[in-house]
């Protein structure tokens, strides 16, 4: 994805339940192969994994140097 400017499509499958956003490595037009785009959701999990965890990783680190 890094190499060009992605492709973004609006994911309506779930409508109105939830809307998702595609951000692609290509243009697309079926959405078979999860490989050639990530959901935004995806990348919301991971960063919301990354500040749930950064207080955990945090005492970790001063708890190594400290001994």
């Amino acid at each position: 994805m890094h190499n060009g400017a992605p492709y973004f499509a609006v994911d309506l499958s779930n409508v109105p339940e939830r809307y998702d956003l595609f951000i692609m490595k290509e243009n697309l037009r079926t959405f078979e192969d999860e490989t050639k785009f990530v959901r935004l959701s995806e990348l919301r999990d991971i960063v919301e994994g990354f500040t749930r965890s950064k207080r955990v990783l945090q005492e970790y680190l001063i708890n190594l140097f400290s001994a």
